[in-house]
């Protein structure tokens, strides 16, 4: 299995500080056959105790997470003690890292997970537990192991928490797109308003210019209407007062007549009595015709 080289920066480059090499790798595979049984019983115990702790207890609030979460630790440091950290080893980092970032998981408590599975692992092997050790064991190679354990371990940790972290990153970074996305879509909706806001002004402008224009013609007609009634009545006015003149000169004239018809009959009434002609009449002894017979009335114009 080919592992991570230094081109292969970060990674590579942890791998060669920390000194895990082909010979740690190898080294770390032959004993997993023996630690992976080890390892079952301390995450039973981790899962047994985590559950208890009140800041923890709501990441497992159903059995069924409990096996499913240990469940995937165990395929995760099987991959880890194959010793290969290729591929298939870096998506279960990160998809570990991811996991705990969604659960928003605090570093602290994850750093305090890992340093319990490893010292509960390196005791195994320290006190030279039976199934790691089945023969006896010269202690440079059990100090070889430990350090290659411990490396392995820290390492692992190490790149889980750069996925952790890395998608908090990615998560914050997103949301930073988001905002500023929306801020472009709120200012472009502005920009948009702004300018239908203006043209609807303009379209408002427009038509009070147009109004205004209306309302001068419609003036002007008016006045023009108004001088053409004004005329009208200074025609009919003058009208009236040439009728009222000839109506008073003929009631002057009516009035000259009339005294001097007057005057006329007066004198003729005057020769008359004088000649005998305009007497009184005779009177009549019949007193029946006298009183039967209509007087004769005087003109009008006698009174």
């Amino acid at each position: 299995m080919k592992m991570w080289t230094q081109t292969s920066a970060p990674w590579g480059a942890i791998l060669d500080y920390l000194e895990i090499d082909e010979d740690t790798a190898a080294l770390v595979r032959s004993s997993k056959a023996a630690i992976m049984p080890v390892l079952a019983d301390i995450l039973d115990e981790f899962y047994r105790r985590t559950p208890q702790r009140p800041e923890l207890a709501p990441l497992f609030a159903r059995a069924s997470t409990v096996d499913a979460v240990k469940a995937a630790q165990i395929r995760h440091w099987d991959l880890l003690f194959d010793g290969a950290f290729d591929g298939s080893y870096r998506a279960s980092v990160v998809r570990i890292g991811t996991a705990h970032q969604a659960i928003d998981l605090p570093i602290e408590w994850y750093v305090s997970s890992h340093a319990f599975v490893l010292g509960e692992l390196l005791d195994r092997v320290i006190r030279g537990d039976a199934r790691v050790f089945q023969t006896k064991t010269r202690r440079t190679e059990r100090a070889r192991l430990v350090k290659a354990l411990t490396g392995s371990a820290l390492l692992d940790m190490a790149f889980a928490i750069a996925a952790h972290t890395g998608e908090a990153v990615r998560g914050q970074r997103a949301e930073a797109e988001r905002m500023v996305e929306n801020i472009d879509r709120q200012v472009a909706d502005t920009v948009d308003t702004v300018t239908a806001f203006t043209a609807a002004l303009a379209d408002s402008a427009r038509s009070m210019t147009d109004a205004a224009a209306a309302v001068d013609r419609d003036t002007d007609a008016a006045a023009a209407a108004a001088n053409s009634v004004l005329a009208s009545a200074q025609t009919v006015a003058a009208a009236a007062e040439e009728l009222h003149a000839s109506i008073a000169e003929i009631s002057v004239q009516v009035g000259g007549a009339a005294s001097t018809s007057r005057e006329a009959v007066a004198r003729m009434r005057g020769r008359g009595t004088s000649s005998g002609g305009w007497g009184r009449p005779p009177r009549r002894s019949d007193r029946s015709c006298r009183s039967s017979a209509p007087s004769p009335r005087r003109p009008t114009f006698w009174r």
